[in-house]
């Protein structure tokens, strides 16, 4: 996994410390996480830290794919991405946190 030398983290803005998990319980806005089954560790270790704090997430784990899985299967990744956005779009309701 490439990280550059300067690289310090998401913050809370340009020079502030960094964010905390706590922190993204404050977003009062859909989101769609999505996660690939063979995903690297270290994006597993982010999806079990902000999965339980998103307060309106909609997790989706793709079975048998990777870290890429946006590159090598595009049309399945984009399938569920359009879903996601008519349901918001229509006013249906985003399922609670899993």
């Amino acid at each position: 996994m490439f990280v550059p030398a300067n690289y310090t983290g998401a913050t809370r803005s340009a020079g502030d410390e960094p964010l905390r998990a706590a922190d993204f319980t404050a977003l009062d806005l859909p989101v769609l996480y999505l996660q690939g089954e063979r995903t690297t560790a270290s994006a597993k270790g982010v999806a079990e830290m902000l999965l339980p704090v998103l307060p309106q997430v909609t997790a989706h784990e793709f079975s048998r794919r990777g870290h890429m899985a946006p590159i090598t299967h595009a049309d399945e990744v984009n399938a569920v991405i359009e879903a996601f956005l008519d349901g918001v779009q229509g006013g249906a309701d985003v399922p609670a946190p899993r």
